[in-house]
């Protein structure tokens, strides 16, 4: 009786280190099978935000191409718009941004919520306080879901040769190459670079709203350093600013030649 007994006990023994095997497999099992589907998601979260602010910038830059012969136009290219300011004598090397604003006005380029940055150390101008986006004005936000802020940034990189985004301009590149004389009345052609920043401020858990606000300030184009990380310097760009606070942000660039800019020297 008694060696019964005790072989009975060692096959109980038995019997539970193998299931405790078997919870610890399971255990591990499960761990790992969530840990990839954290993996899976936060790739499927990073994917849906770069579509999403990829086609947030595509959407200014199109309407920029195809604005209309009435207000947009004239806030374009008066005195205190970006084209007609960064054409005027004195401020071709300035950088010049607008918030993408639709939900707040039926114009894209309204020339008194607009902000330029001069090229003396990357100080501001204008209207800083409604010239950058802000993270905690619902209306500068792409729409009423309040996810994304885009920022347009204008300046003539073929100016000033100085410059960061500097290009060799050959004289009349940019002109009509017209054969007849349907462009001798024409003005002068003038060569843009326009930059599109759009980020989600939402996706970053560590940043503060004066923080990000800090950033959208700072200049993209020809006054910023792409390879500079000093935060203290003034060539220190908005795209390195915004990634150093973990903010998701896009930046496209796209080139125009303008032709139809009346000629405006002061």
């Amino acid at each position: 009786m008694t060696l019964s007994y005790r072989h009975a006990r060692k096959e109980q023994g038995a019997s539970l280190i193998i299931v405790l095997i078997i919870l610890i497999i399971i255990t591990l099992l499960g761990a790992l099978a969530t840990k990839q589907g954290l993996v899976n998601l936060n790739l499927s979260t990073s994917t849906q935000a770069r579509r999403l602010l990829t086609q947030s910038s595509d959407v200014p830059l199109a309407r920029l191409e195809k604005v209309d012969a009435g207000g947009e136009i004239a806030n374009l290219t008066n005195p205190i718009g970006p084209l007609g300011y960064l054409r005027m004598t004195g401020h071709e090397a300035d950088e010049y941004l607008v918030c993408y604003r639709p939900m707040k006005s039926a114009l894209l380029f309204n020339a008194t919520t607009s902000m330029y940055l001069t090229s003396s150390g990357g100080k501001g101008g204008g209207d800083t306080t409604n010239g950058s986006c802000n993270v905690a004005v619902d209306a500068d936000y792409t729409s009423a879901r309040g996810t994304v802020l885009t920022q347009l940034a204008f300046t003539r990189p073929g100016y000033n040769t100085g410059a960061y985004d500097a290009v060799n301009l050959q004289p009349f590149e940019a002109a009509d190459k017209a054969t007849d004389n349907s462009s001798i009345n024409k003005p002068d052609p003038v060569y843009y670079r326009v930059y599109t920043n759009s980020i989600i401020p939402g996706l970053s858990v560590t940043a503060s709203d004066t923080a990000i606000n800090t950033c959208m300030q700072k200049p993209t184009g020809g006054q910023a350093n792409p390879k500079q990380t000093d935060a203290t310097k003034t060539d220190y760009g908005l795209p390195q600013c915004l990634r150093a606070l973990s903010v998701p942000v896009t930046v496209q660039v796209q080139d125009y030649v303008y032709t139809a800019l009346p000629k405006r020297s002061s």
